[in-house]
């Protein structure tokens, strides 16, 4: 068993030495993978479909997969091993990307588009459904990331041409806060 230390090593060295990768993937099973969830042999961290823009978030993984032939969010729950359901949040209409989790795993906030518009979304595993909190926004965004709590919102804005920080509440309203402090 590699320790985390080494990992994080040699991914660093990766880059420059093209070799320490088959030496690094031979070591941690297939398809280089540190984690084989669920009874996996190929693929990604949950099925043999492509898993992406994964966020780890304590106990819990949430990641986009194209294990049902179109982008969805997954939950993962560390302990149990198993992904867990998450009705109302993946629509055939929207497609999603970077989802982050909160500490607890109740709250998904996520990018997503639909009808060539981009927006953030709250999901709340307790009401089952998500929540568009940029609907008032008329321009793109992206990248959103939960705190832990789940009562918060940060993401990328486009102002002016130039990507800024926004922080919204889990209603959907901005909140004053420097991004920027001096």
């Amino acid at each position: 068993m590699l320790s985390k230390g080494f990992v994080v090593m040699a991914s660093r060295q990766l880059l420059v030495f093209p070799l320490s990768m088959l030496l690094l993937t031979s070591c941690v099973g297939p398809a280089g993978r540190l984690v084989r969830y669920p009874n996996n042999d190929r693929g990604g961290l949950s099925s043999p479909h492509d898993d992406r823009d994964a966020h780890h978030g304590g106990r819990y993984i949430v990641l986009v997969s194209d294990r049902r032939g179109r982008q969805e969010v997954e939950l993962f729950d560390t302990r149990s091993r198993n992904l867990i359901s998450l009705p109302g949040l993946n629509r055939a209409d929207t497609a999603v990307s970077h989802p982050s989790v909160s500490a607890d795993g109740q709250f998904i906030a996520y990018a997503g588009v639909r009808d060539g518009r981009s927006d953030i979304y709250l999901y709340r595993r307790s009401r089952r459904e998500s929540r568009n909190i940029t609907q008032r926004l008329k321009t793109a965004v992206r990248h959103p990331s939960v705190s832990e709590r789940g009562d918060r919102v940060a993401f990328e804005v486009s102002v002016n041409g130039q990507w800024e920080i926004a922080i919204y509440d889990g209603n959907g309203r901005p909140l004053n806060i420097p991004t920027n402090p001096r």
